[in-house]
């Protein structure tokens, strides 16, 4: 129906499942379903992957103790066997994190200690693009933004919210002058950064001197520049190597102090508020702008399909896409 020539699929990894007989099995089926596409449509077939999760706080890139860091670097590693067996081009990571409103109330008045976070992910960053040197991964690794509170119902994002989160990892990276720090770029979730921009307004209209918990008040100026979806985008011109795509609908409700209700995340396009907005398309356009070199850069649909064996709220989001930018 319309004139596509690359398509692709994400790799979800689940650390309990990654060992080496997984890995050979996945790079199998996907070599597989990649001919056999190839081979039946005029269409290039390309992969990414995104590093896991898990609870947040097994795979913080902040942590400082051993422990944590030893279980990221050696799950990474994994990934980078699975990336380069598969030439996945690029690697989606999060920083990982979260604390809840009690935790939140011991460390609001510590911004040094944030400051302190950033610094250990800057190290974990400078590892993990080590890591891709010694494994001779030429794909881009993607730091992803995040949304606020989270997908966990009271359980606040830490870092990767604000410009701040990635201003000053990225300069303090490029005072280490890592060799290959222009494979590290920035996965923009759109749906994310409009959760944000709701969460913006709703604090904006409370008084501007209200914050969320997770934001410092030294962030207060960052933050509130987030209710444009764009923001984040143009703040980093040409650090854009991966997007994550979804719809939205909602509203940030709250109950004394208590989060009952937010945007959702994840949604059929063309179903909610985020993909009907203006801010919809300006935010491609500025990713596109951004983008001086002009390279392909992969989007994943992050649709909530409940069978991802027969995706059809994916399909339909393809089909919105085409009507809205094909026609």
């Amino acid at each position: 129906m319309y004139p596509v020539t690359d398509t692709g699929f994400e790799f979800v990894v689940f650390p309990e499942n990654f060992v080496l007989h997984d890995i050979d099995v996945q790079v199998e089926q996907y070599n597989h379903v990649k001919t056999t596409i190839e081979s039946s449509h005029h269409v290039n077939v390309h992969a990414s992957l995104h590093f896991p999760t898990k609870n947040n706080l097994e795979l913080y890139l902040g942590a400082s103790d051993g422990e944590t860091r030893e279980r990221v670097l050696q799950l990474f590693d994994q990934c980078l066997d699975l990336a380069t067996r598969a030439a996945i081009k690029t690697i989606v990571v999060h920083t990982g994190g979260n604390i809840d409103a009690a935790t939140w109330e011991t460390i609001k008045d510590d911004y040094p200690e944030k400051l302190n976070q950033l610094h250990v992910i800057a190290e974990r960053l400078a590892e993990i693009l080590d890591a891709c040197k010694k494994h001779g991964y030429r794909g881009k690794i993607a730091w992803e933004n995040v949304p606020w509170p989270f997908d966990i119902p009271n359980v606040f994002s830490f870092t990767n919210i604000v410009k701040s989160d990635f201003s000053i990892v990225l300069d303090e990276l490029h005072r280490m002058k890592i060799k290959n720090l222009g494979q590290l770029g920035i996965c923009m979730d759109l749906c994310h950064a409009w959760i944000v921009s709701k969460v913006v307004s709703f604090y904006h209209d409370q008084g501007s001197d209200l914050l969320p918990p997770s934001i410092f008040p030294e962030e207060r100026a960052d933050f509130y520049e987030l209710d444009d979806v764009k923001s984040l985008i143009e703040a980093f011109p040409g650090k854009i190597a991966h997007v994550h795509l979804a719809d939205s609908k909602g509203d940030l409700v709250m109950d004394d102090g208590t989060v009952v209700g937010q945007p959702t995340e994840g949604d059929e396009l063309g179903t909610g508020e985020f993909s009907m907005s203006p801010a919809f398309q300006r935010s491609l356009e500025a990713i596109a702008a951004g983008n001086s070199s002009n390279a392909k850069i992969l989007c994943t649909l992050e649709i909530k399909d409940k069978d991802f064996g027969n995706p059809e709220q994916a399909f339909r989001s393809l089909l919105f896409l085409g009507e809205r930018f094909f026609k």
